[in-house]
């Protein structure tokens, strides 16, 4: 390492403080901006424009991102109705959507609809969408920002999916407990 003029260093930090270090910022910036801040880095907004009058609901990390938890993703998760697949899959054929591909790792070479077998997530020029099927779509929470209204899976209705994400569910764990523990998050 000397040749280099370098040294090696290390340090111990408190458990998921990397996790508190991106509350406090999104935090900062909800303080700054207003909850626009919800909106930007990520896609959501554009996804919801595109969708129209298409039913669904923000899922995931998405939904929990609206409802204020710090979680960062650029891929908008939606919930859709099986029943409403036929029209999800007309809107993905319309914004030309390309499926992953996991033999390839890439998108595309794949048919989109969501009927046909395969990973349900795909990249258009919008942005990345991941779905999740329900027989009927869980009681939405309402969110608005900015003057758009966002319909969105409960924070709660997520924690109980054994299926959840398990860095979602730490995150979301993480910010509850600094949210009752004050503002200082000790």
């Amino acid at each position: 390492m000397a040749a280099m003029d370098k040294q090696f260093l290390v340090h111990v930090e408190p458990l998921d403080a990397h996790l508190d270090a991106r509350i406090v910022a999104q935090e900062q910036d909800i303080a700054a901006e207003g909850p626009g801040a919800l909106l930007r880095g990520n896609d959501i907004q554009w996804v919801r424009e595109a969708l129209g009058e298409l039913p669904f609901l923000f899922d995931g990390a998405s939904a929990a991102r609206l409802q204020g938890v710090p979680v960062p993703s650029r891929t908008v998760f939606l919930a859709v109705a099986h029943a409403d697949m036929t029209a999800f899959a007309g809107w993905l054929k319309a914004k030309f959507a390309r499926r992953w591909n996991p033999r390839w790792e890439e998108f595309g070479y794949l048919d989109p609809d969501p009927h046909v077998a395969g990973e349900a997530y795909w990249r258009m020029p919008i942005g990345d969408v991941r779905a999740r099927y329900y027989e009927a779509l869980p009681t939405p929470v309402t969110v608005l920002i900015d003057g758009w209204e966002f319909r969105a899976v409960p924070v709660a209705t997520l924690l109980a999916d054994p299926d959840i994400d398990d860095s979602l569910a730490r995150i979301i764990a993480r910010a509850r407990d600094r949210a009752a523990s004050g503002p200082a998050g000790a």
